[in-house]
């Protein structure tokens, strides 16, 4: 046990001699190499393919358990593999519901996977354009009088887009509560080639631009601590 207890601190030790920035341009390089060999598409939760890297997925775990909201609102579904990781969490931390909304929605098969699964019961689908009124209108009902909500946008990664839904879906989170933009690695992502229109259509730069517009919510950059992400600047926190 001593001589473990040593090398981990051996190890820890020589990381930290290691420069930050020489640190992050190794975790950069890593997370395009990750992009490229497609490693983030092979993996699944509870038998669900999910399109996120491990370490997002775990702190979007440490959010829940921190924040143990009531309602999580996901505006991408692709075929139910996080609607199931954030119902399988909300079921430990005290309960809940997602709510997930796509377009077009997920397959038949899919979706009877999902409704067929014991966590089902707890997710309700929306199939529409995360941005259109009648889905807004949906949500809201859906919600109610409840404001202890995290919101997860990974749908279209267009600028224009994910703009229009930091605009409508940041009311719905209190005090205290997330908002997380996926994908905002995008604009890294734009320097490979073959990518060249991310980088100015990208998440990133609608988050930037909805920052220096509004004073409710910063952005938490504790939750990159493992300095791979493809959420980089997109965890942010409501302060007021």
């Amino acid at each position: 046990m001593n001589f473990w207890k040593r090398k981990i601190n051996a190890d820890a030790g020589a990381i930290k001699q290691i420069p930050p920035m020489e640190l992050k341009k190794l975790a950069m390089s890593w997370t395009r190499q990750m992009w490229l060999g497609e490693l983030w598409q092979q993996n699944t939760w509870l038998g669900f393919p999910i399109l996120q890297w491990p370490t997002d997925l775990l702190v979007l775990q440490e959010i829940v358990v921190n924040q143990k909201p009531r309602v999580i609102i996901e505006t991408g579904s692709y075929q139910g593999g996080s609607a199931i990781f954030f119902a399988s969490l909300l079921k430990l931390t005290g309960g809940g519901k997602v709510v997930s909304i796509d377009w077009p929605g997920l397959s038949p098969e899919a979706l009877n996977k999902v409704k067929n699964h014991e966590l089902g019961s707890m997710i309700e689908f929306i199939t529409g354009d995360s941005t259109a009124p009648e889905t807004v209108s949906k949500v809201r009902k859906m919600l109610g009088s409840e404001d202890n909500v995290m919101i997860v946008l990974d749908s279209d990664h267009s600028y224009s887009h994910v703009k229009k839904e930091l605009e409508i879906y940041h009311q719905f989170v209190s005090p205290g509560g997330y908002l997380v933009v996926g994908d905002t690695i995008c604009a890294e992502l734009g320097k490979l080639d073959g990518y060249a229109k991310w980088i100015d259509d990208n998440p990133l730069r609608a988050v930037r631009e909805f920052l220096l517009d509004n004073d409710l919510f910063i952005c938490d950059n504790s939750r990159e601590k493992f300095l791979v992400t493809f959420f980089p600047e997109g965890f942010l926190r409501r302060v007021k």
